[in-house]
């Protein structure tokens, strides 16, 4: 079973390390209390990104993985080609 996460794409942050450019979606997460939580999704490299625009309501699968009681989110290429196909 694939999660999926539902959002608004908020910001784009570009980045580099060691000369590879990387690309993480940022959304906000708004909580019942008021608080706002902050998520990056990061986008491989073989992803397509001619939907991924600030602004756009996206629904994007995901994996997870956790270090230091941290989850980060990375999207599911295979998954995301195979969606973005059907459409």
């Amino acid at each position: 079973m694939t999660l999926v996460y539902n959002g608004k794409i908020e910001g784009m942050k570009r980045s580099s390390y060691d000369g590879v450019e990387r690309l993480a979606l940022q959304f906000i997460e708004r909580k019942p209390d008021g608080s706002l939580d902050p998520i990056q999704i990061k986008v491989p490299l073989d992803v397509p990104q001619t939907e991924l625009k600030p602004g756009a309501t996206v629904s994007l699968p995901v994996l997870l993985s956790s270090m230091d009681n941290r989850i980060y989110y990375r999207i599911d290429a295979d998954t995301y080609r195979e969606q973005l196909a059907r459409k």
